[in-house]
Parts: structure tokens; sequence; C-alpha cells
């Protein structure tokens, strides 16, 4: 007889939502991210070359498109896409308030923009034209 071990497919985040993460959602996800990040980069590197601030920039705009347009490319790997993007959005907001110092309110008041963004996703990602 063989044992058949069984491990919870579920994380329950806050007690009231609960949401699969799978390996492969972590790989799209993660993957879009990159190649959005690397390709908004080599765009601005050519453009603008030796400014490093804005190839840093640009470079977390891209990451923050891709894991944003993962769920969009590949919506049956995510069991909730739209909570993953209005997360994404969420955490770009409070990763750009704070990378530009902002006060604790305008940080808050950036990532609450950027929950919206997140939260409309589907709407812009369609209209996004890759450079």
């Amino acid at each position: 007889m063989s044992k058949v071990i069984t491990r919870p497919s579920t994380a329950t985040a806050f007690g009231f939502m609960s949401f699969e993460i799978t390996l492969r959602s972590l790989k799209i996800a993660s993957l879009f991210s990159l190649a959005f990040a690397i390709l908004f980069a080599l765009v601005s590197a050519i453009f603008y070359f030796g400014d490093w601030y804005r190839l840093m920039a640009v470079s977390c705009i891209g990451a923050f498109v891709g894991l944003v347009a993962a769920p969009e490319f590949e919506p049956k790997a995510f069991s909730r896409p739209r909570l993953v993007q209005s997360l994404s959005g969420l955490c770009a907001g409070v990763l750009a308030g704070s990378v530009a110092g902002f006060s604790i309110e305008l940080v808050l008041a950036v990532s609450i923009a950027g929950l919206v963004v997140g939260w409309l996703a589907p709407i812009w990602v369609k209209h996004i034209q890759i450079p």
C-alpha cells in the first residue's frame, strides 16, 4: 500500500479570501515581469544611454506592466487574476512612493492609486504597445 500525502492547495489570506498559488502562476508572473523589464530597459538604454536613474525607473515600470499583463496573457494560470493585478498595483504604488521619498500620507495615496490602476488593468493592458 502506498501512502498519498496531500497538502492544501489553497492559501488563505486575511481569513476571508482564498486563492490558489501554483508554481505555474509564479513562473508566468516572474517571466512576464522580467521580460517586460528587460524590454523596457533595452529601449531606454538605446535612446538614453548613460542615464542610469532613468534606466532603473523604466525597468521598474516594465516589471510592473509585465506583472499586471501576465494574467491577461495566461488567464488559466491564475485563479484570481484581478487580485494579482490589484496587489501588484498596490505594491508598485508603495515602492514608487517610498523610493521617491514621499511622506507616509503620500505613500498611502500613491498606493491607493496603484491599487486602482491594478484593478483597472484588464481595461488598459489591451492598449499597450510593446516598444
